[in-house]
């Protein structure tokens, strides 16, 4: 049986870097491009259609994929960058929970399993008394 330590720091190192990623590479990336762009004066439609000589149809284009796993079928291949970084971080995060609860839940099985040995290890043994065969 794994300790449930593993399962903690697996669960720590997911949970960190899934937020990591979902701030600053998903939901804060188009925040800081769109600063970038807008000039004191404001954003303007050049600003919104050209984003470093490139329009936003070119630079997201993507060559047509084949493919029929799971990220195919929700479209992820489709996405922007930045959402694409959102959901793999709220997907870290949503794993990192479940494997720190499975580790709590491991640790305290394994508390009660000692506990119960604890107990019964000074009982005495139980005598099976057997009837006779009916005849």
């Amino acid at each position: 049986m794994l300790p449930p330590a593993l399962f903690y720091a697996l669960s720590c190192v997911l949970l960190f870097f899934g937020v990591l990623r979902l701030t600053y590479l998903g939901v804060f990336a188009d925040r800081r491009k769109a600063a970038k762009r807008t000039d004191d004066q404001g954003p303007t439609e050049e600003a919104d259609d050209e984003i470093e000589g490139e329009t936003r149809q070119e630079r997201y284009r993507q060559p047509p994929r084949m493919g029929f796993g799971l990220i195919s079928f929700m479209g992820m291949g489709r996405m922007s960058p930045a959402k694409r970084h959102t959901v793999m971080g709220a997907l870290w995060i949503v794993m990192g929970l479940y494997i720190g609860w499975t580790g709590y839940s491991m640790s305290r099985k394994q508390a009660a399993e000692r506990s119960y040995v604890e107990r019964n290890a000074n009982a005495e043994p139980v005598r099976v008394i057997r009837a006779a065969p009916p005849k």
